[in-house]
């Protein structure tokens, strides 16, 4: 939080008062000073949330979510905030904020925005469980906790940007959707990075550059699995354990192709590499 010293140097002239940038960076600070209690109803909010999850269902229509500066958490199996299929056209934010316990979106018209939150799974509940139709995430940070991965995508438009994914035995579980990842690490899976099941994966291409990294957590560990149903993926100027794979395409034939470490493709399944000056 940015102190808020903007009128601490003698000036001249003193004039209206201005929500303006120089306010807003320190807009937090004159909250905590002016308003009574105001971290008390921080914390507050965050204990409230242990006890009633967030849910938006029946007779949602265009409903909003906004998170702004909030740690919430849930002790139970999770998830704490859920958007069930029955909601239509939910518009979501988190912004700045703390979740953990998971959320789960099933609202196939659903748009959310991630930029600069930290989601945490609990029990069976990824940090992220997406099923709807634009998903765009921003420094942001993913952890399965106690759950078996960190992020699952099932649905929609996908981009994750300059964000962090700590999984348990996968990170990512793409079951669907189109995904583009770039300057995002994917860490401590002990099985797979980016299990990849259905849909379209961008982990760079041969104009722009993915800047990715995949860390797993034993020899036995794979960054990516592309299985049958996929379509070809990409990637460039991305590392598997601090290796970044030659230029080219790689096929595998009538049996898996695993190269340790980095990849598994199903038979006939193929993956490109680019580098990108």
């Amino acid at each position: 939080m940015s102190l808020d010293r903007i009128f601490a140097d003698p000036k001249r002239k003193v004039g209206d008062f201005s929500f303006n940038q120089e306010t807003a960076e320190v807009f937090e600070d004159m909250l905590d000073r002016s308003v009574p209690g105001y971290r008390e109803m921080q914390r507050m909010i965050g204990e409230l949330a242990s006890d009633f999850a967030v849910e938006l269902g029946d007779g949602c229509s265009g409903c909003g979510l906004s998170i702004d500066g909030t740690t919430l958490t849930e002790s139970g199996a999770g998830p704490l905030v859920q958007v069930s299929k029955a909601a239509q056209q939910s518009q979501l934010s988190l912004t700045q904020m703390q979740l953990t316990g998971g959320m789960l979106v099933l609202d196939a018209q659903a748009t959310l925005s991630i930029d600069g939150g930290t989601l945490i799974g609990s029990g069976v509940a990824p940090g992220l469980d997406f099923a709807g139709l634009t998903l765009d995430v921003t420094g942001s940070a993913f952890k399965a906790g106690s759950a078996p991965y960190g992020l699952s995508l099932r649905t929609g438009t996908i981009t994750l940007t300059d964000s962090t994914v700590e999984g348990d035995q996968y990170g990512i579980y793409q079951l669907g959707g189109s995904s583009k990842v770039r300057s995002t690490k994917i860490s401590g899976y002990a099985s797979i990075g980016i299990y990849f099941a259905t849909g379209d994966l961008d982990l760079g291409n041969a104009t722009e550059a993915g800047n990715n990294a995949f860390v797993g957590t034993g020899a036995d560990a794979f960054g990516i699995y592309v299985d049958t149903n996929t379509s070809p993926p990409t990637c460039s100027n991305t590392s598997f354990d601090g290796v970044v794979p030659d230029p080219g395409m790689v096929q595998a034939g009538i049996d898996l192709l695993m190269a340790p470490g980095e990849y598994v493709l199903a038979a006939s399944k193929t993956i490109t590499f680019f580098r990108v000056p």
